[in-house]
């Protein structure tokens, strides 16, 4: 719509509209349950129909632009015990709508905004099917609708409909 989205890693949210030079602030206020959930702001994606979602370091947020208001996922219930599991380093939306998540310690995670359900991928050293590293900085799709990311320990690709991931690491 013609505006431009600032996100900072610590000072919040920010929306600048270049036509009339309007810039509005976003912030994380302990006291208002609709404001982001932190001021750290990671990552931006805008998805198919037009909602903008933001990765921050305590979790998924969504704007209503009706309201200006924040929807949060925090992620802080499933994984208390460590913060970066929250970090929302980047947001992908496939071609079914579905979104994916990647995090600072917590994995790959595909958020399905329908049944507002999290399904959680995390390294199994046990598991040489599963993603190399719980660090996830990258997602992509490609046109066959396997989900690419990038981790601290490599390149995994999905096949979401078996959950098995193929890793490629460099020559050792």
């Amino acid at each position: 719509a013609g505006k431009v989205w600032l996100g900072a890693i610590a000072d919040g949210l920010h929306r600048f509209d270049p036509e009339n030079g309007q810039y509005i602030s976003f912030r994380h206020d302990p006291d208002t349950p609709n404001s982001l959930t932190s001021d750290g702001i990671l990552s931006l994606c805008w998805d198919q129909s037009g909602i903008l979602w933001i990765g921050t370091k305590n979790g998924l947020n969504r704007y209503d632009p009706e309201t200006n208001h924040f929807i949060s996922y925090a992620l802080g219930k499933q994984f208390p015990h460590k913060s970066d599991d929250n970090w929302i380093f980047s947001i992908y939306e496939d071609h079914s709508e579905i979104l994916w998540l990647g995090t600072g310690a917590g994995g790959l995670k595909r958020f399905d905004r329908h049944t507002k359900k999290f399904t959680s991928y995390r390294h199994d050293p046990g598991n040489v099917g599963s993603i190399s590293d719980n660090t996830v900085m990258c997602i992509f799709e490609d046109r066959a609708g396997l989900i690419w990311a990038g981790t601290w320990r490599g390149i995994n690709i999905i096949d979401h409909r078996k959950a098995q991931f193929e890793n490629i690491k460099s020559h050792p």
